[in-house]
C-alpha cells in the first residue's frame, strides 16, 4: 500500500481494531492494548468500511460456534443482529459492551471469550464511524444498501 490505513485487526478472526500500531508485538503488550494474540495483521484502507468488516466477523461466529455453551451460540447471534440494527438506525454501544462482556465472562471456550473483541473495539475506537451509520451515512461510502444486508 501507500502506507496510508484506516485501521488494522491484530490477532486473527477475533484480533482487536486499532488505529495505533505502536505497539509492542509481545503477548502482554498486545493483551494490555485490547488485540489478539494470534499472530496475524489485516490492514483496513480508507475505503473499508468498520462496521461490514466487523459484522462479517460477528456473522461469522455466530455461523460456526460449536453451540455447545449458550453465552457463545446465542450471544454471537444476538450480537450479529445488534449490528445489523445499525445499518437500521438503532446504535446501542452499552447493549453492545454489556453483552459482549458477559460473553467474554461466561463463554467456556476462547472461540465465546474473543469472537465479541473486533465489536467491542471498534465502539472503543470508531465510535463516530458507527455512529454516522446508525445516522444513514457510511464514511468509507462502501456499505451496500440496508436492503441488501443479511
Amino acid at each position: 500500500g501507500d502506507g496510508a490505513f484506516k485501521a488494522a485487526c491484530v490477532g486473527g478472526r477475533f484480533g482487536g481494531l486499532t488505529e495505533n500500531l505502536d505497539i509492542g508485538v509481545d503477548p502482554s503488550s498486545l493483551t494490555a492494548a485490547n488485540l489478539g494474540t494470534e499472530g496475524t495483521v489485516q490492514v483496513l484502507a480508507d475505503d473499508r468500511c468498520v462496521l461490514e468488516f466487523v459484522g462479517k466477523r460477528t456473522q461469522f461466529a455466530a455461523d460456526e460456534n460449536c453451540g455447545r455453551c449458550v453465552p457463545c451460540r446465542e450471544g454471537t447471534t444476538q450480537l450479529a443482529g445488534l449490528l445489523r440494527d445499525i445499518y437500521d438506525g438503532t446504535y446501542a454501544p452499552g447493549d453492545i459492551e454489556e453483552l459482549v462482556r458477559v460473553m467474554d465472562g461466561s463463554s467456556i471456550c476462547a472461540f465465546g471469550v474473543e469472537a465479541g473483541r473486533p465489536a467491542r473495539t471498534a465502539i472503543a475506537e470508531f465510535e463516530s464511524e458507527l455512529q454516522a451509520h446508525a445516522d444513514g451515512d457510511c464514511p468509507a461510502d462502501s456499505c451496500p444498501a440496508p436492503a441488501e444486508v443479511t
